[in-house]
């Protein structure tokens, strides 16, 4: 109210931490876990912290994962796309297909996931394709599951972003920088275990 009074020593004597706590608290959950509720939200959102992404690969997959990278399908929903077609021919230019079943990448992705693979336990059922782009698994190797996908994902996207439509997302290339990556990461704190490349 206007006639209150704000006692500015009682300001004084709040700490900022507790300010921040109930303006954090008060944000609204992101939209896209009403999209797909049955997601492990918590356990993605902790993988998407983890060490072993560098910042650079966390912000991408950050918009991987909230739905809102620039795929055609979402620049046509804001209409700045003239369809939502992958300019292949080959589908809805969505997340899945641009990182597993776009023509430029199913090749790759499928090389990718095989590595995946044998990093999991043996089970019935493996994560979809979508379930693994969006680090969505349960997995004992989880970091190494998560740094690899992650990589892959920031790589592609790179590519994309650097040829526009001319790239070719070649294995050996994937494989040859994944393994320099991969080295470098095991001089860092962020050791981590054997991935078969």
């Amino acid at each position: 109210h206007a006639n209150e009074v704000i006692d500015i020593d009682h300001l004084n004597k709040i700490p900022a931490k507790e300010i921040y706590k109930d303006f954090t608290s008060s944000f609204p959950p992101p939209k896209v876990i009403y999209k797909y509720e049955n997601m492990p939200w918590n356990d993605i959102w902790d993988r998407l912290n983890r060490p072993v992404l560098n910042s650079h690969v966390r912000d991408v997959m950050f918009l991987l994962i909230h739905n809102i990278l620039p795929t055609r399908e979402r620049l046509f929903r804001l209409n700045q796309c003239r369809d939502d077609q992958c300019d292949q021919g080959d589908g809805l230019e969505n997340i899945e297909h641009l990182f597993t079943s776009c023509v430029r990448t199913q090749v790759a992705w499928a090389w990718c996931r095989r590595k995946i693979m044998h990093l999991m336990p043996d089970s019935p059922t493996y994560p979809s394709n979508f379930e693994l782009i969006n680090l969505a698994y349960e997995s004992p190797m989880d970091d190494e599951i998560c740094w690899l996908v992650s990589q892959y994902c920031f790589y592609v996207y790179e590519q994309k972003k650097m040829r526009a439509h001319n790239y070719t997302i070649d294995v050996d290339k994937l494989r040859k920088h994944l393994m320099e990556l991969y080295v470098q990461n095991q001089g860092s704190q962020n050791v981590l275990a054997y991935i078969p490349f």
